[in-house]
């Protein structure tokens, strides 16, 4: 099993990072093409989980005077913060077009948010957020494989997987982009919170 993970951002203004790593792969960029043809051909090898570092899921609260309050954890980076809206939208461009391809180039392609069920087979995907944070970073693509490592560990270990944000009712863009893809056709995916990964910024200086 392989680790991706997307850093959410403008491909054309180079802000969009990614990393793969894993037992055969640690590479990565902010070259859009180049990402799109690694997750293929890793894919097609075997299973990988896919993360995004943008809000994937907001919640779906009736209390609309609180609609737009912080998800658990997240402190000061509220998902309807400036930044957090910003990322949240661009997501909603760039996550489907994304798993489309996939679906497209990887026949049989299947993936779901339930992180208790592992992808165990090629064209399996278990997706989620990662939510990277701390000081400054070395790039976008720098805190892709933060991310991308830290969610390695986590579902190749033992120990339990539990979400860095907790659960709660919510709307789920990451299900509603897999079931947009034809990656998934259960609907309850619109309704579950996924598995949040948070990772540390880390900045290395030149040398």
């Amino acid at each position: 099993m392989h680790c991706a993970v997307v850093d959410i951002g403008s491909p054309s203004k180079g802000n969009l990072g990614w990393w793969l790593h894993g037992p055969d792969w640690d590479v990565g960029g902010t070259d859009p093409e180049v990402m799109k043809t690694a997750f293929v051909h890793c894919l097609r090898q075997g299973p990988m989980v896919l993360g995004f570092e943008a809000p994937m899921y907001v919640p779906a609260k009736r209390n609309l005077m609180r609609a737009l309050q912080q998800r658990p954890g997240e402190g000061n980076r509220p998902w309807s913060g400036s930044a957090g809206a910003t990322v949240a939208t661009i997501s909603m461009a760039i996550v489907p077009s994304l798993l489309d391809f996939l679906c497209a180039e990887v026949p049989n392609a299947a993936a779901w948010q339930d992180w208790k069920h592992r992808p165990t087979e090629p064209g399996q995907m278990l997706v989620f957020e990662a939510f990277v944070s701390g000081g400054r970073s070395s790039g976008h693509d720098v805190d892709a494989r933060q991310a991308a490592v830290e969610a390695y560990r986590l579902l190749t270990g033992s120990a339990e997987v539990l979400s860095y944000l907790g659960s709660e009712e919510c709307f789920s863009l990451l299900g509603a982009a897999l079931i947009h893809a034809g990656l998934s056709d259960d609907i309850s995916e619109l309704r579950r919170p996924c598995l949040v990964v948070r990772a540390e910024k880390r900045w290395q200086p030149d040398q």
